[in-house]
């Protein structure tokens, strides 16, 4: 009886026993599908880390890429230039070596950013903006050098001088750093990410490990891989970092960030030196700061406008303003402001430039075309004018091939003249300096009038200018010197472009409110590629029939100037082959919105009888030219005066001394003295303060209006008569 119960206890008893090994088999098989799973979720993490670590390495390559690439565009055109510089100098065409390697390159950059930037609309927009500027560089850089080899080196100066190649030189540095702040932002941003990936892939390592440790070896093994990709991911991102930071902290231009409060958080070495800030006294400050009063206190107002309404007043536009050193000085700057958007966080990038020789080299070429072009008209005076005595007859008659003689000087002077004031017409409106005569004008008389004086030179061309159509009664509200130097371009445009033997049709017509003046030639029309550019300045179609015709290549950018000012609008409309028609739209009177105040009008009458009072008194002119003081001193004689010339300010004074004078004409530009000083002492002393002076210079600009506003008593301020427009 007890065997059997044992052997039935020992029987029951074996499966007892076997149950802890199925549970620990069953937590096994547990225990290896999460190790299992848990080994695809870290391998998971692992790869994914690798290839977003990846992308954002390769993406930050990418954009110094295109740093590099902008970075090329600059240097390759500065080398073209040095290039063309050094052959103007020395006329050695070694130096030609960078031009040409430039030409070579500079179309296979363009063609890499192009390819590096596609998916970036906004890049793309601005290198279709910059090749046609480098197109134009090259062009003028090939044009100065073509110019020189034909032996035309003043020609080739003039074009340098001009200044048009630093203009688009200057649109493309612009453009170019409005291309790398956009860089720069993607740099920010990408880093970001990268920075991102480095987290993650910390913690998923992390995690992997505690969860995996003790479970398989093998596991230990994956990890050690994670550890050794996250290695390189860091280094990746401090090589990344350490690039950047020293991209940044030598870029020639200012770059300052700012938070949405304004205040700065990251400066490079230009904008310390551009400030004289050092980054600690600059980092953690508002950087109104930076800028003087007005824009100072309402610098922080700027930024919440824009961040409530989005309406920019800086950001996203380049301008000039003014900022301030550290000394409190005030300096000219141009301001790009861009806004950067990181993740939820609103930031801006300011790239600054300080101009301060910019506006110095503006000031100088201000000063430079007002004394050049005193010295280009005043000998154009004195030879217009005595040619002008010879011919009204006052000095006698003379013999017919003389008169002819003397009639092809004066009209040639006339063009030179014309050439002067094309220049003088082009710095004012540049300077924003041309004085506008705004008043109630016949329309009609000027188109008249102007088709009149124009047709002689017509006939020298052997050209008619038929007047097709009038309309009788149009005025408008415009300076009638102005719209007729427009008539007078327009109409010698036409005859100098319309084949031998041509007509010219001209027309004042109505168009609504709107009055439309049109000349029509016959010529050969305007070339397709020349359209685009026929406005602008010093531009002229290139085929040989029409440089021949010669001109400065300003009247048509003159005219359109006049046309805008007056609130009206100017075009043309052409057919290869068929000639061209050139039109210009303005208000009716009444309508125009032009606002410009009037000046008092010339009354011939009143000027004879002023004329006649001359008789008898003493006149002292004081000009140190003697062709031009002779020539003002037998005008003043015409009328009677009696005139003694004194060529410096010290002759004049001894002059003022020994004789009592009832006026004075006077030069600006005195050889030992400004005009200007001369007429301080003069009204300073109790003997002359009272004597009437008139002005006689070629010099324009501010000194003119400093002259005529102070009290100085200047009776009138006349510019040489044979030199002024219209």
């Amino acid at each position: 009886m007890i065997e059997p119960n044992g052997a039935e206890d020992l029987a029951g008893g074996r499966p007892d026993e076997g149950a802890p090994a199925k549970s620990i088999m069953f937590t096994g098989a547990w225990g290896i599908a999460i190790a299992f799973t848990v080994l695809l979720g870290v391998l998971g993490m692992a790869s994914w880390t690798t290839n977003e670590t990846n992308k954002a390495s390769d993406l930050v390559a990418h954009t110094y890429d295109v740093l590099g690439d902008l970075r090329n565009v600059l240097s390759v055109l500065q080398d073209a230039e040095t290039g063309q510089r050094g052959y103007l100098l020395t006329g050695n065409e070694a130096y030609l070596e960078p031009f040409v390697r430039a030409n070579e390159r500079i179309e296979d950059i363009v063609a890499k950013l192009h390819t590096d930037t596609v998916g970036n609309s906004r890049q793309q927009k601005s290198i279709n903006r910059i090749e046609p500027l480098i197109s134009d560089k090259l062009d003028e850089l090939r044009q100065t050098i073509m110019l020189q080899q034909s032996g035309r080196h003043d020609a080739a100066l003039e074009i340098v001088q001009s200044n048009q190649g630093k203009l688009i030189m200057d649109r493309i540095r612009v453009l170019i750093a409005e291309m790398e702040s956009e860089e720069t932002a993607l740099l920010v941003t990408r880093q970001r990410d990268l920075k991102r990936v480095k987290t993650l892939s910390i913690f998923g390592g992390a995690t992997g490990i505690i969860l995996l440790i003790g479970i398989f070896a093998v596991v230990i093994l994956r990890i050690g891989n994670i550890l050794a990709l996250r290695r390189r991911a860091e280094q990746n991102l401090m090589e990344s970092e350490a690039r950047t930071g020293a991209i940044v902290a030598n870029v020639f231009d200012g770059l300052v960030t700012i938070n949405q409060h304004g205040t700065m958080q990251t400066v490079n070495r230009a904008a310390e030196r551009i400030f004289q800030y050092s980054a600690q006294e600059m980092v953690g400050q508002n950087v109104s700061m930076l800028t003087p009063e007005p824009h100072k206190s309402k610098h922080d107002a700027y930024l919440k406008h824009y961040l409530d309404t989005g309406q920019a007043k800086i950001i996203g536009i380049g301008r000039e303003v003014e900022g301030q050193k550290r000394d409190g000085s005030i300096f000219p700057m141009e301001l790009h402001v861009t806004e950067i958007n990181i993740g939820t966080e609103v930031m801006f990038l300011g790239v600054t430039k300080d101009i301060t020789e910019r506006k110095e080299a503006d000031r100088l070429k201000s000063e430079f075309v007002s004394t050049v072009s005193h010295e280009l008209r005043t000998p154009l005076t004195s030879i217009k004018g005595s040619l002008g005595l010879v011919t009204s007859g006052n000095l006698g008659e003379l013999p017919g091939q003389s008169a002819r003689m003397i009639e092809l000087a004066e009209r040639n002077t006339e063009r030179l003249i014309s050439l002067v004031n094309d220049l003088l017409d082009m710095e004012k409106l540049q300077s924003g300096k041309m004085d506008f005569d705004i008043k109630k004008a016949s329309l009609t008389d000027i188109v008249v009038g102007a088709v009149e004086i124009n047709k002689p030179y017509a006939d020298d061309k052997n050209v008619v200018l038929n007047l097709t159509e009038v309309e009788p009664n149009a005025f408008i509200d415009g300076d009638r010197e102005r719209i007729f130097q427009v008539m007078s371009n327009l109409l010698s445009n036409a005859a100098k472009f319309s084949p031998e033997g041509g007509t010219v049709e001209i027309s004042l017509g109505r168009d609504g409110a709107n009055f439309r003046v049109s000349v029509t030639d016959h010529g050969e029309g305007i070339p397709f590629e020349f359209r685009a550019h026929l406005f602008d300045r010093f531009t002229q179609a290139d085929s040989s029939d029409v440089r021949q015709q010669g001109g400065t290549g300003l009247g048509l950018n003159i005219s359109r100037a006049i046309i805008e000012n007056h609130g009206g609008v100017i075009d043309f409309e052409s057919t290869p082959g068929k000639g061209a028609t050139f039109f210009f739209d303005l208000a009716e009177f009444g309508k125009s919105r032009i606002t410009a105040p009037a000046t008092a009008s010339t009354d011939k009458d009143a000027t004879m009888n002023q004329a006649q009072i001359l008789t008898g008194l003493n006149i002292l002119v004081i000009e140190d030219d003697p062709d031009v003081a002779e020539f003002i001193s037998l005008m003043l004689h015409q009328y009677g005066a009696v005139c003694d010339i004194a060529y410096d300010a010290r002759e004049a004074r001894a002059a003022i001394a020994a004789t009592r004078y009832q006026a004075l004409t006077l030069d600006m530009l005195l050889p030992d003295e400004s005009g200007v000083s001369f007429l301080q002492s003069l009204r300073a002393d109790e003997a002359t303060k009272d004597i009437p002076v008139v002005v006689v210079s070629a010099i324009a600009g501010e000194s003119r209006d400093n002259v005529l506003t102070s009290v100085m008593g200047v009776m009138d301020w006349l510019e040489n008569p044979s030199t002024s427009t219209g």
